[in-house]
């Protein structure tokens, strides 16, 4: 038994296709996706949570051999953008949090005089108003630029208070 999915990295609402790769003569194909079964050759199923699901194909071949295969899928949340950050030690708001990120998302922040100072292939929630060298930048508006794994680029503005 195998199966792969499309999207790989699917957000919550959105209509996730599996597919049937499973090598032979299959006779029955079971899916078990968030708790309910569907029989058919492929299925499609849109997930109501974000967070990780556990798909699971079981075939019958025609000699009556059962094989089944389950796969973790992450599901993510919707997309959201702060636009200001306040890095003032009170614990609240110290970093750039962007909700529903998807892993391998690169970011780039630049200033105001087009300078970049943050550049990463792999954001991981973590910028806290540094430059790449670790020095605090002032207080001020930085643009940045996101690219999320499939391609797609999101741009904006990021407020700087500290």
């Amino acid at each position: 038994a195998a199966f792969t999915w499309s999207p790989n990295e699917p957000v919550i609402f959105e209509n996730v296709n599996f597919t049937n790769t499973s090598i032979g003569s299959t006779l029955t194909s079971t899916w078990t996706i968030d708790g309910q079964q569907f029989n058919s050759a492929d299925a499609q199923y849109s997930f109501n949570d974000i967070g990780d699901m556990i798909v699971t194909l079981s075939i019958v071949d025609g000699n009556g051999c059962v094989s089944s295969v389950s796969n973790t899928i992450s599901v993510f949340g919707e997309l959201i953008i702060p636009n200001v950050i306040t890095v003032n030690q009170d614990d609240v708001n110290e970093k750039f949090v962007i909700q529903g990120l998807k892993p391998n998302s690169g970011l780039v922040i630049i200033n105001r005089w087009g300078e970049v100072v943050l550049d990463t292939d792999n954001y991981l929630n973590d910028w806290e108003g540094k430059d790449i060298s670790g020095k605090e930048l002032t207080d001020g508006v930085y643009t940045y630029l996101l690219k999320e794994p499939d391609g797609n680029l999101k741009h904006g503005i990021i407020h700087l208070i500290r």
